[in-house]
C-alpha cells in the first residue's frame, strides 16, 4: 500500500482560482506543499542536465514574468529522459497526490504542459 505523504496548504484566496474551480472544490483555492520531496537530488540533478543541454541546442523557449526577470525554459516534450522519468512518477506517485488534494479519481488528472526552468 502506499504510504500517504502529507501536505502544508496555504490558502490563496478565490480570484486565483482558474476555471475548474467547481471541479476542484474546496482545495482550489490553496497552494499544496508536500512536507518532503517527491523528486529525489539525482532525478533533479538528471532533469536539470538534460535540460542544459537541450537549451545549449537552441531547444529553449523565452518566457518572461517581468522585463527585469527573464527566465529560460525548456519543454519537457523535447526531453526524452525526462519525458520516461517524468511519466512514470506521474503514474506511481504525483497524480494520486494531486488528486487525494482535491478527491479526484487520479485517472482524471491530466497534464497538459510542463517546463524545466
Amino acid at each position: 500500500s502506499r504510504r500517504e505523504m502529507a501536505f502544508s496548504s496555504h490558502h490563496v484566496g478565490a480570484r486565483f482560482v482558474g476555471p475548474d474551480s467547481a471541479a476542484l472544490g474546496d482545495g482550489a483555492s490553496s497552494v499544496h506543499i508536500s512536507d518532503e520531496a517527491v523528486l529525489a537530488p539525482a532525478e533533479c540533478a538528471a532533469l536539470r542536465l538534460e535540460a542544459r543541454l537541450a537549451m545549449a541546442k537552441g531547444l529553449s523557449s523565452q518566457f518572461t514574468y517581468t522585463d527585469v526577470a527573464p527566465i529560460r525554459e525548456v519543454h519537457v516534450a523535447d526531453l526524452p529522459l525526462a519525458r520516461r522519468m517524468l511519466r512514470r512518477k506521474l503514474a506511481r506517485l504525483l497524480l494520486p497526490l494531486v488528486a487525494g488534494r482535491f478527491a479526484l479519481p487520479p485517472g482524471s488528472l491530466r497534464v497538459r504542459d510542463a517546463v524545466v526552468l
